[in-house]
């Protein structure tokens, strides 16, 4: 007789193999990490009122950006800049900076230079039209 499909020989088996991949993530936070959520308009500007100020540290701009983003009442940041007075500083302003001529500028002859930058999506605007008027 002859071998056949009979031999004896157990068919061959397939063999499974699983793999798990695990992938992390880094994130770098650079300088300019913190600021996109604002938009630089202007220079040498206070902008409405300061709601908060805080200490020269070496992440005061990312800490007050960040608390501002949480903050409806922040419209605006002010970051002091190097190598004049306060350097470093940031200030929290409830008022968007005009994209214009500042209203209110720093005392840049004492040596006080800074950036302003609105929240992207803050309004210090409210509408309101006349009664009886459509709009």
């Amino acid at each position: 007789s002859s071998g056949g499909a009979e031999s004896g020989i157990p068919p061959p088996t397939a063999e499974t193999t699983t793999t798990t991949t695990t992938t992390t993530t880094t994130s770098t936070t650079t300088n300019s990490d913190h600021l996109k959520m604002f938009k630089k308009v202007g220079i040498n500007c206070n902008c409405g009122e300061r709601i908060q100020q805080d200490t020269k540290t070496a992440n005061s701009g990312k800490l007050c950006a960040e608390e501002c983003a949480s903050n409806p009442a922040c419209k605006a940041i002010g970051l002091w800049t190097a190598p004049h007075n306060q350097a470093g500083k940031c200030k929290q302003f409830d008022t968007l900076c005009s994209m214009g001529e500042c209203q209110n500028p720093t005392n840049t002859d004492a040596g006080f230079y800074n950036e302003v930058y609105n929240k992207i999506g803050a309004s210090s605007y409210s509408y309101s039209s006349p009664s009886g008027t459509e709009l």
